[in-house]
């Protein structure tokens, strides 16, 4: 599935939408880990990464509300062609169907 679910929309991200992902790294990290792990700084760092193009590399799934709902990123880490993903829904719209969408997005790149 790479569709998003009905009330939402999916666009890829940009530096910009930074503070929006980090807030929804918190409250998912707050969600499952019982704080945050990840801030600004560090999600930053991961989207300025040299071989990160957030163009082409992340989705962001917007509520009908223009919040944002999930997101979801690939990167090559190492250089070697391999991508890594990362998939996370805020937990206000877990159950939705918008992970397995990001997922189809990420296994599609």
């Amino acid at each position: 599935m790479t569709a998003v679910p009905e009330g939402y929309t999916v666009r890829p991200g940009s530096v910009d939408d930074v503070p929006q992902v980090a807030a929804l790294e918190a409250a998912y990290d707050t969600a499952v880990l019982g704080a945050p792990y990840m801030d600004d700084a560090w999600v930053r760092e991961d989207w300025t990464r040299e071989r990160f193009d957030p163009a082409v590399d992340s989705w962001l799934v917007t509520a009908m509300d223009g919040a944002l709902a999930a997101y979801g990123h690939t990167c090559d880490e190492e250089g070697d062609g391999n991508l890594e993903a990362i998939v996370r829904v805020h937990p206000d719209h877990w159950g939705r169907g918008l992970g397995s969408a990001l997922i189809g997005l990420t296994e599609r790149r």
